[in-house]
């Protein structure tokens, strides 16, 4: 639109100008003595705006060639920024996609290569994060130091010192992580929101409840963190707080809010403080109010703990909650407890019943064990406490059909094979030379199927003592053969029972 607005322009002119000097003839005269020129009035203003044509054509050309050498320097830095800034690209893209070792190749060659001081700086820190991926912590140190030192403004030397203490984080080094933190500028607001966090972790690694209590309201505040991870983080500090400050924990105790009273672990903590000072009552009051908010595993576990004079009122509390929350399964279990505690058996079965319905436990089972063991039902004790021992170990039930497998009988110092094991009998105690022999009857061959020579009837004579050792040492370690399930042979499986330990075994 510009152009031709320009063009337009001139051509209203150039007519305009040429209208008014056919109008007006008249000539130009040059004076130059001993020269005198005369010019018409047309060609002197040819002749004008053709030498301005010129000499504004002749500087534009001038220009351009004094300018070649600073356009040479530009279009070779626009061209190192493209290859750098292509590599860059690489390198991020290679980071974020997992492909570590390639990218920390491209972003070192960019750190040698570039020029650019801020470039530089972020090939190092992002290298170093592909570093740190690797688990090649001295690279990553060595990375991270050059590009502190190429960090010239504030805000690069505070991006190496967060992403430094980061890492260290993430390496489980939070001291290390803290000193470094503790170089940066820090002010409660808006700006320092990644090192708050960062100073977060690392308090809650290194278990300073205090500044990690302070440092987690302070981010819930504004809205720098999640309510759940909030109230884990607050809960766990609060409490730490409170059992760490001796004496002084009521104070602690009156300065946290009422929403933080009741998060679980301040609860524990500070019932467990009001029963050491033999304040049962205001112990019950504490995890009465975190259950109103919450049904906690382990608050229900803790109320359930109590003296028997105490079991009616929480129980009374308990079947109030029991009607909001008729299938959970911890309440029940807690009411069990309650009524184990205060001797009500009935009461406690039939809730410890209930909860394994909704939830089998092992803590659960092992609770009815020991319930039907002070009833005196062996076999319903026995039962349950199997059942536990398998929910907690979690081993499959035995069939109860299933037989044990036979005893390995290879190792038997006593053992021979032979085509009919009635080949071979004991020796008459009573008549026998000695009781070790065993007797081979006519028409046996003395070499037994494994093509071993049997020894001779005199020749067998081993020493006592030495075979029955062997022989008790094979039975005390075997395994226990399976059991004959049927009843058809029962006076075969007595007479085996009785068999004399100190004799062998023939087969």
């Amino acid at each position: 639109m510009r152009a031709w607005f320009w063009t337009l322009l001139l051509a209203v002119v150039a007519v305009a100008a040429a209208v008014l000097l056919r109008q007006h003839a008249g000539n130009v005269v040059i004076l130059v003595p001993p020269y005198r020129i005369e010019l018409s009035i047309m060609l002197a203003v040819a002749l004008i705006v053709g030498s301005f044509i010129l000499l504004y054509v002749g500087l534009r050309f001038l220009s351009w060639l004094l300018s070649v050498p600073g356009r040479w320097r530009g279009w070779r830095g626009r061209r190192a920024q493209h290859r750098d800034d292509n590599r860059l690209e690489r390198g991020w893209i290679g980071l974020l996609a997992g492909r570590y070792a390639q990218s920390e190749k491209d972003l070192t060659k960019l750190l040698g290569q570039t020029r650019n001081h801020n470039r530089k700086v972020l090939a190092a820190l992002s290298a170093a994060r592909a570093a740190h991926a690797q688990a090649a912590y001295t690279r990553r140190d060595e990375l991270l130091r050059q590009a502190q030192e190429f960090a010239g403004e504030k805000a690069l030397v505070d991006a190496v010192g967060a992403l430094w203490a980061e890492l260290l984080l993430e390496q489980g080094q939070p001291q290390a992580a803290l000193e470094k933190l503790q170089t940066l500028p820090y002010e409660e607001g808006a700006r320092y929101v990644n090192i708050t966090r960062l100073l977060l972790r690392a308090h809650v690694d290194l278990a300073h409840h205090e500044q990690a209590y302070l440092l987690a309201r302070a981010l819930f505040k504004r809205k720098a963190l999640e309510p759940a991870e909030a109230e884990r983080i607050i809960g766990v500090a609060a409490a730490g707080r409170l059992l760490e400050a001796g004496d002084d924990w009521r104070t602690v105790w009156k300065s946290l809010k009422s929403t933080e009273r009741t998060l679980p672990p301040v609860a524990l903590a500070a019932a467990r403080l009001f029963d050491a000072q033999e304040q049962g009552s205001e112990a019950s009051k504490v995890l009465e109010s975190a259950l109103d908010v919450q049904l906690d595993p382990e608050l229900l576990a803790a109320y359930a703990r109590c003296a028997p004079a105490d079991v009616q009122r929480r129980l009374s509390k308990a079947v109030r909650w029991l009607k909001d929350h008729p299938d959970h399964p911890d309440l029940l279990r807690a009411m069990g407890v309650l009524c184990l505690h205060g001797q009500i058996w009935g009461q406690a079965e039939r809730y410890l019943r209930r909860s394994l319905a909704v939830q089998p436990t092992a803590g659960t089972y092992a609770l009815l064990g020991s319930l039907s063991d002070r009833l005196g039902r062996r076999d319903d004790a026995l039962s349950y406490l199997r059942q536990a021992t398998a929910a907690s170990v979690g081993l499959p039930d035995l069939a109860a059909s299933a037989a044990l497998p036979a005893a390995d009988v290879q190792a038997d110092p006593h053992h021979l094979v032979a085509d009919n094991p009635e080949d071979f009998v004991l020796p008459d105690p009573q008549t026998a030379d000695s009781p070790d022999i065993l007797h081979q009857r006519d028409g046996i061959s003395d070499y037994d199927v494994h093509g071993g020579v049997l020894p001779s009837r005199h020749e067998a004579v081993v020493a006592s003592s030495d075979r029955d050792d062997a022989f008790h040492e094979y039975f005390d370690s075997a395994p226990i053969p399976a059991a004959s399930l049927g009843t058809e042979e029962p006076a075969a499986s007595s007479e085996a029972a009785r068999t004399d330990s100190d004799k062998p075994a023939a087969y």
